[in-house]
């Protein structure tokens, strides 16, 4: 990970998953020195591309994108994608994986990146924990993870870990 040129934006669903998800990437990036990153809570998952968010990412330059338990293309994205072809994306996400993603998208999925079987399972947080970690320790950040997998009924999949965070 470096620090991109322009700014960084992470865009995240609104629920624990998506929160936890952008907690865990806020402090893994600060850890490699991008600071500060802008943030954007997707509360309406169709229209995430709307005019707001375009005008916001063009007055803020916006350079790099991180989106965060959204289906990125269940969204306007590819309505949207011609104006946001300039910007390096970074998706992580245990949603339907889409069979051809662009050049300028980095995918992150369980069953993509680690050959997980049930990505309903494998939450945003807990795969935004995982990926990170390799690149930082995050190992603080262990019940912020939890939250995020036990928010999204993942208990039962991995209860070993989120019952270590309470001893």
């Amino acid at each position: 990970l470096q620090s991109p040129q322009g700014n960084t934006l992470i865009i995240h669903d609104a629920d624990g998953d998506g929160l936890s998800a952008a907690k865990i990437l806020i402090e893994a990036l600060g850890k490699k020195g991008i600071k500060s990153p802008l943030r954007f809570a997707a509360f309406e998952r169709t229209n995430v591309f709307g005019d707001f968010l375009l005008k916001f990412i063009e007055e803020r330059k916006v350079a790099t994108i991180f989106t965060l338990d959204i289906n990125l293309f269940a969204t306007n994205f590819r309505t949207q994608q011609e104006r946001l072809k300039d910007k390096t994306f970074f998706v992580f996400d245990h949603h339907e994986t889409p069979a051809d993603i662009p050049i300028n998208i980095t995918y992150f999925h369980p069953v993509r990146t680690f050959g997980y079987p049930d990505p309903s399972r494998y939450c945003t947080s807990k795969l935004v924990y995982d990926i990170m970690g390799k690149f930082t320790d995050v190992s603080h950040l262990d019940w912020v993870a939890s939250i995020g997998i036990v928010a999204d009924v993942g208990y039962q999949a991995w209860k070993e870990f989120v019952d270590k965070t309470l001893t």
